[in-house]
């Protein structure tokens, strides 16, 4: 146990919750508490949004793709980045200008408004958002264990519960505060760890030399580029995270540079990840999971003071994914089915109430979960794809396809989520999607696109539909 790099890393978490505490302390509005007043400039849509994607899976769990795959994680990124620009060229300002709180919300607007869609639509956006709560539980816990030696589940515990206290109280009014500190100590972290990698690797001539011919391209193989393709790129474009964001943004131009400046980052994050991972495998090659790699490094090779910042880089961004997928994850609680669902006549107090009380309650749902599973990109993928593949066709036909009618849209998220749940988790039915879909969440989609598409042709004489304000198709 290394004493000063433990109580320097405790120093962050204390400031990081200090200040999500403080500046939630005058949150007494739901819209300050889900959208944070929905008048947020430049430098704080960017910073949460950009250190919301690119949290602890990203600065451990990336890492350890480099360690594993070497320049294979740049694929990685590329899929996420795919994503979020289809998002900005296509429906970042309506929701800027709309103001929606979540993803039901829009699809609600564009079909009318139904309790079921409501509800089906918020269980399957918590899903990811719930395994993206856990997963960065289990980064948490893993940089715990490598601080003070106490398991990665203990670990997990205390960084969870630590982000429940000021985001409970101040939303995402909280979020955005900490985000931006801990947008700027990520970045620190960064430019630290790349450089003293390479030079205690050798140089990059020495990497190149020691890692595996494979590793060298950006291709990671077939079973991992495809998968990743399928499973994230749609999880980017149904990520309720972004979508929250848009509406906080002040005006449509800040709602787009919130994911130009996601995808900036995203693009020096696979250097950071390729670079230090692959350099890591050059210095120590036994490292049994690639996941542990940058905590090993970090708390075995570096001077003190600058693991302390590096270290505080990486809890920096583990609580900015954790806070934001906690609070959006709320907002579905609270305004989907709280509000929209059991008490339509529920006023701004009793929905901040409810806020606040679904974040406490997500928030030790998500930390079983990480308790269980402990392993973090499983997590983060899972639930990108079993959610996608409900939500990425039923949400974007309704918004520009005018004959997708609620019953097509409501077939397409159950059958979606229905062969995407036992495909993710049951190795044997798995085995058997992919047989003929090569992807358990591949077949998730198709099935999804063809109920929706076939029901909303079937259903659309017998159902009044609101069309959306999209262009038409």
């Amino acid at each position: 146990m290394n004493i000063p790099v433990m109580l320097g890393a405790l120093a962050f978490m204390a400031i990081i919750v200090g200040i999500g505490f403080w500046s939630g302390l005058n949150v007494k509005s739901s819209k300050s508490f889900f959208l944070s007043g929905g008048s947020q400039g430049f430098f704080p849509i960017i910073a949460t949004q950009a250190a919301t994607s690119i949290g602890g899976g990203c600065m451990i769990g990336w890492a350890g793709f480099g360690y594993t795959f070497g320049f294979g994680v740049a694929w990685y990124g590329i899929v996420c980045i795919i994503g979020l620009a289809i998002l900005v060229f296509t429906v970042a300002s309506f929701f800027q200008k709309k103001g929606f709180y979540t993803i039901p919300d829009w699809i609600c607007h564009s079909l009318g408004e139904d309790k079921v869609l409501r509800g089906t639509a918020a269980l399957l956006a918590m899903w990811m958002l719930v395994g993206a709560w856990a997963g960065n539980a289990v980064a948490t816990g893993t940089i715990v264990n490598q601080l003070t030696g106490l398991p990665v589940k203990t670990g997990a515990l205390i960084g969870g519960l630590l982000v429940l206290v000021y985001c409970s109280i101040g939303g995402l009014q909280s979020v955005i505060k900490v985000d931006m500190f801990n947008f700027v100590i990520l970045w620190l972290g960064v430019i630290i760890l790349i450089p003293a990698t390479l030079v205690m690797a050798g140089g990059f001539s020495n990497i190149l030399a020691s890692n595996p011919v494979v590793n060298h391209d950006i291709w990671p193989g077939m079973q991992a580029g495809l998968g990743w393709l399928i499973a994230v790129t749609p999880g980017m474009m149904t990520m309720q995270t972004a979508y929250q964001r848009f509406s906080a943004s002040k005006d449509e131009k800040v709602a787009r540079w919130g994911i130009y400046g996601t995808i900036i980052s995203i693009v020096i994050i696979v250097a950071y990840a390729s670079i230090t991972g692959m350099a890591i495998r050059t210095i120590n090659p036994e490292i049994a999971k690639g996941q542990m790699a940058v905590p090993w490094f970090v708390t075995n090779k570096l001077h003190p003071i600058f693991a302390i910042l590096i270290l505080g880089g990486i809890l920096a961004a583990l609580f900015s994914t954790s806070d934001s997928v906690l609070n959006s994850a709320s907002a579905n609680i609270a305004k989907d089915f709280y509000a929209g669902i059991f008490n339509p006549e529920a006023n701004d107090k009793e929905i901040l109430r409810a806020g606040r009380v679904a974040t406490i309650v997500i928030g030790l749902v998500g930390i079983a979960i990480a308790l269980y599973i402990p392993y973090i990109m499983k997590l983060l993928i899972a639930g990108y794809g079993v959610s996608a593949g409900g939500l990425l066709f039923p949400i974007f036909l309704a918004h520009y396809w005018r004959r997708t009618t609620r019953a097509g849209a409501l077939a397409g998220m159950v059958g979606g989520f229905v062969i995407a749940f036992p495909g993710a988790f049951i190795p044997s039915v798995g085995k058997v999607l992919s047989s003929y879909f090569y992807n358990p969440i591949l077949a998730a989609l198709v099935i999804s696109l063809m109920l929706t598409v076939t029901v909303s042709l079937v259903t659309r004489k017998g159902e009044t539909v609101i069309p959306s304000e999209a262009p038409a198709s």
